[in-house]
Formats: structure tokens, C-alpha cells, sequence
């Protein structure tokens, strides 16, 4: 991809690996996190719960609490994992969505390089495509996101619907991503409509918002002073310095090429969007102190061909100043071009029109033949199998259209010449 990172921000991704050395010898030095989280695959995962355990968690699916099981995938046996309900909006009792925790009962220990994964159920995409999808996009252009791959999820050997396994925002993704895990890793929680404004120097507003994942220990002046400051600035320091200010604090070329590519996917659920700061998690590097943006639960991208590519950039403070500097401006077009390129970028012959597929195309061709059989048999999901199809059917002219549409907004800016002739 030489086109696509010569405008982008590449970011070193360490492999991170490691099998279960309590699996049978041979067997768990064969299966690596990679192995795990392959796209291309349709896994099998299995829980055997205590019936009356299990009944518990569907039936108090708002809580927290976690029950003990044995989880079986690709024939390996992984016993005493602790799983409980997640989820927001998509929480079920019916198809609860999963966190099966490898290192509640077993202090320390890790699964393939994994402290915990996600079993997400689905709920809120009637495709259950769209997070996958977004994934790998993220995933092309060279920024941090989570892993993800499909699976069967068989409970007490009952077929319970297609899942998605999911790797957890913990220290194995940082040490992945950033070749670090030392940091301060926070997740934001939603309490409001917040487009990044300042809440003022009392630390109570972000010790609610901002929920630290590591480094729990510690004060709250210690965890939450860093963030106030970040945001105080944002709001606060004069134009003339916004730029070197914010240099120290957090890489804005970055933010806004990963803004570029949420806009491309028409996800409005993340930095910027219409609910403004939204399942976001925010990284401090202890070696650097700046602080990164890592997106999560991507499940309402694409749904839209003709979403502005500036929607909502200027309600969030950090996008509307950023914006004012012009290098800044013309990066994020930049990147939304060649974005938009990547994805368009011819790569297999359609069976069906003398016209090859685009990379994007081939992605939701490939996701939804790998599904489609598990999706159609899934009893549990809260749309039929019309619904399941006709939304396929949308990310089909989705990904012919967006890009198009994409390229023709970033040239109206970046070349005007060129888009009146060749854009509608």
C-alpha cells in the first residue's frame, strides 16, 4: 500500500503472540493470537456454564457479575474463565453479549498473549458486518484498532447464534500497537452530549467520564490531572500557539487522518458525531506523556454514501481548531483521498459484471460468505433473515459508492479544477 502511507500515519504493530502453556502440549504452541482473530474464519467457541449460573446472567444481564465456565475454541480446553454480561445499548438477556475473563480465577494468567476477549453478540448491525468491516479498513490504513474475527457460539452445546470474538483495549493491544503498556490507559464513558469543551479545573468531571484501565491504584490528581490539562488546553491556549501547544500533548496529524478515515466509514459514534465523544478509548504514554485516541465498537459505521465528509467537525473543539491551521486541513483531505483510493482499489474479477471488485467490495463479499450460513440460523438476533440480507445488500452499494462520493468532496478542496470535470 505505497500510495496510502505516503499520507498516512504508519504506526510500528508488534506482533503479539504467546500460546496457553495449560493447554496440552503441542496443541497451544501451534494456536497463536493471530490464529485467533483470522478474519477469513468462521470459528467454533463453546462455554459449558452451570445451567442455574447461566440463567443468572440472562436474567440479570444489567449487571456485572461473573460466573465461572470452561471455554473451549479450535478443540482446545480452557478452563475456570470468568465471563459476565457487557454491552450498552446492546446488552440482551436473551443473546447476551460476553467478556470472558482469563485472569480473575487465575491471577496472571494469559490465553495466547490475552488477559480477557469480547464475544460481542451483534445486536445493534442488522448486516453484523459493519464492525468487521470498519475493522479492517482501520486495519489497512495503518492505525490502531482491535482485532476481530466471527464465530459460532455454542452455550451447554446449544447453538446461541454467529458472534464476533473481539480483542480487548487492555495491555496486549498496547504492547501490539505501541510497543508499550506502561501507560495511562483510560475508557470514556457517556454520560452527556461532550464535544470535547472544558468542564472546568475540578477533576470530578473527568474522573466520571474517563475510567481508568490500568494503573487503578493510583490517585485521582495522578490520573485525572494529565486529562484535565489536555482538555483545558485544547479549549484555553491562543491561536498563535495552539499548534506547538498541542504538539507536546497529542499528535494532531494523526487524530485527524484517524477522524479522515471515521468520516470515509460515515461512523458518527466515536471523536466526532452526533451523540459528540463517544466510545473512545485515551492512551498517555509514560515515555512521551502525549496521549492517543483508540476508536472502539465501530458497529454503526456505513450506513450512509453521502454523509458530508466534514459532518460534526465543527462542533468538537479539537476538530474546529485543528482545522484553522492550514497543513492540518489539507492533511485531513489528503488522507480522506487516499483513503478513499485504497478502498476503491481494484484487486479480483466480480462474478457477476466484467468490472473487478474494489478492495471493499472483496471484503464484504468474503465477510458475508463466511457468515452467512451462521447469521441465517441465528435464532437469537433481533431482526430476520429479510432484514439481515437487505442490510448486506446496502454495504454492497456502500462500498461502490462512498468511496466515489469521498474522492469527489476531498477534490473540491484540494483540487478544484478536476472536480467540476469528473465530479457530479
Amino acid at each position: 500500500m505505497p500510495r496510502i502511507r505516503q499520507h498516512l500515519v504508519t504506526l510500528a504493530v508488534m506482533t503479539a503472540l504467546g500460546a496457553w502453556a495449560g493447554a496440552g502440549p503441542g496443541a497451544a504452541a501451534a494456536q497463536t493470537a493471530d490464529d485467533l482473530f483470522r478474519p477469513d474464519v468462521l470459528h467454533e467457541v463453546r462455554l459449558q456454564v452451570h445451567s442455574r449460573d447461566w440463567a443468572l446472567l440472562q436474567a440479570r444481564y444489567l449487571e456485572n457479575t461473573y460466573y465461572p465456565c470452561e471455554l473451549t475454541w479450535n478443540g482446545l480446553r480452557i478452563p475456570d474463565v470468568a465471563i459476565r454480561s457487557r454491552g450498552n445499548a446492546t446488552r440482551s438477556g436473551v443473546k447476551p453479549g460476553l467478556r470472558a475473563d482469563f485472569n480473575r480465577y487465575t491471577p496472571g494468567r494469559r490465553v495466547f498473549g490475552q488477559a480477557s476477549l469480547v464475544l460481542d453478540n451483534l445486536l445493534q448491525d442488522p448486516s453484523m458486518l459493519r464492525e468487521a468491516l470498519a475493522t479492517r479498513v482501520y486495519a489497512r490504513l495503518g492505525f490502531p484498532v482491535a482485532r476481530q474475527s466471527f464465530a459460532r457460539l455454542y452455550v451447554n452445546d446449544r447453538y446461541h447464534g454467529l458472534y464476533a470474538i473481539v480483542e480487548a483495549i487492555e495491555e496486549p493491544f498496547l504492547d501490539r500497537v505501541y510497543g508499550e503498556s506502561d501507560g495511562y490507559l483510560f475508557e470514556y464513558h457517556w454520560l452527556d452530549y461532550w464535544y470535547f469543551t472544558y468542564p472546568g479545573p475540578a477533576l470530578q468531571p473527568y474522573i466520571e467520564m474517563f475510567e481508568p484501565r490500568t494503573h487503578t491504584d493510583e490517585s485521582p490528581e495522578t490520573l485525572a490531572g494529565p486529562i484535565e490539562d489536555l482538555v483545558r488546553v485544547v479549549n484555553e491556549i491562543e491561536d498563535d500557539r495552539f499548534e506547538a501547544e498541542m504538539g507536546g500533548l497529542l499528535p494532531l496529524d494523526e487524530v485527524l487522518a484517524q477522524v479522515a478515515v471515521d468520516r470515509l466509514l460515515t461512523n458518527i459514534d466515536w471523536l466526532v458525531g452526533g451523540w459528540g465523544v463517544n466510545n473512545l478509548y485515551l492512551y498517555r504514554s509514560t515515555r512521551t506523556g502525549r496521549w492517543r485516541f483508540i476508536p472502539w465498537d465501530l458497529d454503526v459505521s456505513m450506513q450512509w454514501t453521502d454523509l458530508p465528509v466534514t459532518a460534526d467537525l465543527e462542533a468538537n473543539v479539537l476538530t474546529r481548531r485543528s482545522f484553522t491551521i492550514p497543513w492540518l486541513r489539507d492533511h485531513y483531505f489528503t488522507t480522506l483521498a487516499a483513503a478513499a483510493d485504497s478502498l476503491a482499489e481494484p484487486v479480483q474479477a466480480s462474478a457477476e459484471s466484467d468490472a473487478p471488485l474494489t478492495w471493499l467490495e472483496a471484503q464484504v463479499e468474503q465477510a458475508f460468505a463466511l457468515v452467512r450460513d451462521a447469521a441465517l440460523e441465528d435464532g437469537l438476533k433481533p431482526y430476520s433473515n429479510e432484514e439481515f440480507e437487505a442490510s448486506v445488500a446496502f454495504l454492497r452499494h456502500f462500498a461502490k459508492e462512498r468511496p466515489r462520493f469521498v474522492r469527489c468532496e476531498a477534490a473540491r478542496v484540494l483540487d478544484p479544477a478536476t472536480a467540476a470535470l469528473h465530479c457530479p
